[in-house]
Protein backbone atom coordinates (compact mmCIF):
# COMPACT_ATOMS: atom_id res chain seq x y z
CA UNK A 1 0.00 0.00 0.00
CA UNK A 2 1.23 3.74 -0.55
CA UNK A 3 0.11 6.52 0.92
CA UNK A 4 -0.75 10.50 -0.80
CA UNK A 5 2.96 10.59 0.36
CA UNK A 6 4.52 7.97 -1.08
CA UNK A 7 5.18 5.89 1.91
CA UNK A 8 5.52 2.36 1.76
CA UNK A 9 3.25 -0.33 3.64
CA UNK A 10 3.42 -3.86 3.53
CA UNK A 11 0.52 -5.89 4.57
CA UNK A 12 2.07 -9.11 4.38
CA UNK A 13 5.79 -10.27 3.87
CA UNK A 14 5.88 -13.90 3.17
CA UNK A 15 9.39 -15.73 3.08
CA UNK A 16 8.08 -18.19 1.42
CA UNK A 17 7.06 -19.87 -1.89
CA UNK A 18 3.32 -19.17 -2.50
CA UNK A 19 1.47 -22.31 -3.48
CA UNK A 20 1.36 -20.66 -7.16
CA UNK A 21 5.30 -20.48 -7.82
CA UNK A 22 4.92 -23.33 -10.33
CA UNK A 23 2.73 -20.57 -13.03
CA UNK A 24 5.85 -18.10 -11.96
CA UNK A 25 8.63 -21.01 -12.90
CA UNK A 26 6.92 -22.09 -15.99
CA UNK A 27 6.44 -18.56 -17.56
CA UNK A 28 10.01 -17.01 -16.27
CA UNK A 29 11.95 -20.03 -16.71
CA UNK A 30 13.31 -19.76 -13.31
CA UNK A 31 13.59 -22.22 -10.36
CA UNK A 32 12.51 -20.31 -7.55
CA UNK A 33 13.15 -23.26 -4.91
CA UNK A 34 17.25 -23.25 -6.26
CA UNK A 35 16.77 -19.24 -5.28
CA UNK A 36 15.99 -19.58 -2.73
CA UNK A 37 18.82 -21.96 -1.42
CA UNK A 38 21.19 -19.75 -3.06
CA UNK A 39 19.81 -17.28 -0.60
CA UNK A 40 19.96 -19.36 1.98
CA UNK A 41 23.60 -20.23 1.25
CA UNK A 42 24.44 -16.35 0.31
CA UNK A 43 25.62 -17.65 -2.91
CA UNK A 44 25.37 -15.01 -5.81
CA UNK A 45 22.31 -15.30 -7.50
CA UNK A 46 22.47 -15.11 -11.41
CA UNK A 47 20.02 -12.16 -12.27
CA UNK A 48 16.42 -13.08 -13.67
CA UNK A 49 15.22 -10.38 -15.70
CA UNK A 50 13.17 -12.11 -18.71
CA UNK A 51 9.48 -12.97 -18.75
CA UNK A 52 8.48 -14.90 -21.61
CA UNK A 53 5.41 -13.17 -23.16
CA UNK A 54 5.07 -16.22 -25.56
CA UNK A 55 4.09 -18.60 -22.75
CA UNK A 56 0.99 -19.12 -21.39
CA UNK A 57 0.40 -21.57 -17.81
CA UNK A 58 -2.68 -23.03 -16.42
CA UNK A 59 -2.53 -24.40 -13.00
CA UNK A 60 -5.64 -27.23 -11.88
CA UNK A 61 -5.85 -29.33 -8.68
CA UNK A 62 -7.02 -32.68 -8.38
CA UNK A 63 -8.63 -33.08 -5.19
CA UNK A 64 -10.51 -35.77 -3.74
CA UNK A 65 -14.05 -34.65 -3.35
CA UNK A 66 -17.22 -35.38 -4.60
CA UNK A 67 -18.51 -33.01 -6.71
CA UNK A 68 -22.12 -34.00 -6.82
CA UNK A 69 -22.33 -33.39 -2.91
CA UNK A 70 -21.37 -29.56 -2.85
CA UNK A 71 -17.44 -30.55 -3.45
CA UNK A 72 -17.40 -32.25 0.05
CA UNK A 73 -13.95 -34.46 0.78
CA UNK A 74 -14.15 -37.68 0.98
CA UNK A 75 -11.76 -40.73 1.88
CA UNK A 76 -10.10 -43.52 0.30
CA UNK A 77 -7.50 -45.53 -0.92
CA UNK A 78 -5.95 -44.92 -3.99
CA UNK A 79 -5.98 -48.24 -5.94
CA UNK A 80 -4.60 -46.54 -9.60
CA UNK A 81 -2.83 -43.62 -10.19
CA UNK A 82 -1.60 -42.58 -13.77
CA UNK A 83 -0.27 -38.97 -14.06
CA UNK A 84 -0.55 -37.60 -17.47
CA UNK A 85 3.55 -37.27 -18.70
CA UNK A 86 5.26 -34.39 -21.40
CA UNK A 87 7.32 -31.64 -22.01
CA UNK A 88 4.67 -29.25 -20.95
CA UNK A 89 2.90 -31.23 -18.11
CA UNK A 90 4.11 -30.63 -14.59
CA UNK A 91 3.15 -32.59 -11.95
CA UNK A 92 3.54 -31.56 -8.45
CA UNK A 93 2.42 -34.42 -6.29
CA UNK A 94 3.32 -36.94 -3.72
CA UNK A 95 0.60 -39.43 -3.67
CA UNK A 96 0.89 -42.80 -4.56
CA UNK A 97 -0.93 -46.04 -5.26
CA UNK A 98 -1.93 -47.62 -1.70
CA UNK A 99 -1.81 -44.17 -0.14
CA UNK A 100 -4.97 -43.45 1.74
CA UNK A 101 -7.10 -40.20 1.82
CA UNK A 102 -8.37 -39.43 4.76
CA UNK A 103 -11.63 -36.92 4.76
CA UNK A 104 -9.53 -34.78 8.01
CA UNK A 105 -7.27 -33.68 6.07
CA UNK A 106 -6.41 -31.17 2.62
CA UNK A 107 -7.61 -33.75 -0.05
CA UNK A 108 -5.27 -32.35 -2.58
CA UNK A 109 -4.21 -35.35 -4.85
CA UNK A 110 -2.22 -33.34 -7.53
CA UNK A 111 -1.25 -30.05 -9.34
CA UNK A 112 -1.27 -30.32 -12.72
CA UNK A 113 0.59 -27.23 -14.41
CA UNK A 114 0.51 -27.19 -18.17
CA UNK A 115 1.92 -24.65 -20.44
CA UNK A 116 1.88 -23.28 -24.13
CA UNK A 117 2.73 -20.83 -26.42
CA UNK A 118 -0.64 -18.99 -26.42
CA UNK A 119 -3.81 -19.60 -24.19
CA UNK A 120 -5.58 -21.81 -26.70
CA UNK A 121 -2.31 -24.50 -27.11
CA UNK A 122 -2.08 -24.69 -23.40
CA UNK A 123 -6.17 -25.58 -22.47
CA UNK A 124 -5.56 -28.02 -25.75
CA UNK A 125 -2.48 -29.21 -24.20
CA UNK A 126 -4.38 -29.76 -20.51
CA UNK A 127 -7.62 -31.31 -21.84
CA UNK A 128 -5.45 -34.02 -23.58
CA UNK A 129 -3.33 -34.17 -19.69
CA UNK A 130 -6.79 -34.97 -18.02
CA UNK A 131 -8.06 -37.33 -20.52
CA UNK A 132 -4.67 -39.37 -19.50
CA UNK A 133 -5.22 -38.70 -15.90
CA UNK A 134 -6.27 -41.83 -14.17
CA UNK A 135 -7.22 -42.27 -10.52
CA UNK A 136 -9.15 -45.14 -9.16
CA UNK A 137 -10.01 -45.78 -5.60
CA UNK A 138 -10.95 -42.30 -4.50
CA UNK A 139 -13.36 -40.13 -6.03
CA UNK A 140 -12.12 -36.49 -7.07
CA UNK A 141 -12.90 -33.40 -9.12
CA UNK A 142 -11.22 -34.24 -12.49
CA UNK A 143 -14.55 -34.80 -14.72
CA UNK A 144 -15.59 -31.07 -13.34
CA UNK A 145 -11.97 -29.66 -14.22
CA UNK A 146 -12.39 -31.23 -17.49
CA UNK A 147 -15.91 -30.60 -18.07
CA UNK A 148 -14.93 -26.99 -17.16
CA UNK A 149 -11.93 -26.77 -19.82
CA UNK A 150 -14.19 -28.02 -22.65
CA UNK A 151 -16.49 -25.59 -21.33
CA UNK A 152 -17.46 -22.80 -24.18
CA UNK A 153 -17.31 -20.03 -21.50
CA UNK A 154 -13.53 -21.19 -20.46
CA UNK A 155 -12.62 -21.65 -23.98
CA UNK A 156 -13.99 -17.94 -24.63
CA UNK A 157 -12.51 -16.37 -21.73
CA UNK A 158 -16.13 -15.48 -20.65
CA UNK A 159 -17.71 -16.34 -17.24
CA UNK A 160 -19.92 -18.36 -16.33
CA UNK A 161 -21.46 -19.89 -13.22
CA UNK A 162 -20.23 -23.05 -11.37
CA UNK A 163 -23.60 -24.59 -11.79
CA UNK A 164 -23.18 -24.42 -15.93
CA UNK A 165 -20.11 -26.61 -15.30
CA UNK A 166 -21.13 -28.75 -12.94
CA UNK A 167 -24.95 -29.75 -14.63
CA UNK A 168 -22.94 -31.47 -17.31
CA UNK A 169 -21.66 -34.13 -15.10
Amino acid sequence: IIDATNTIYFIEINPRLQVEHALTEQICDVDLVKMQFQIATKKPLVHVNHYRESIHAIEVRIYAEDVEKDFSRVSGVIERLHFPRGAHVRIESASMVGDRVAPHFDGLIAKIIISGSHRSEAINRLSIALNELMIQGVKTNSDCIKAIVNHNDFLTATVGSMDEYTSSL
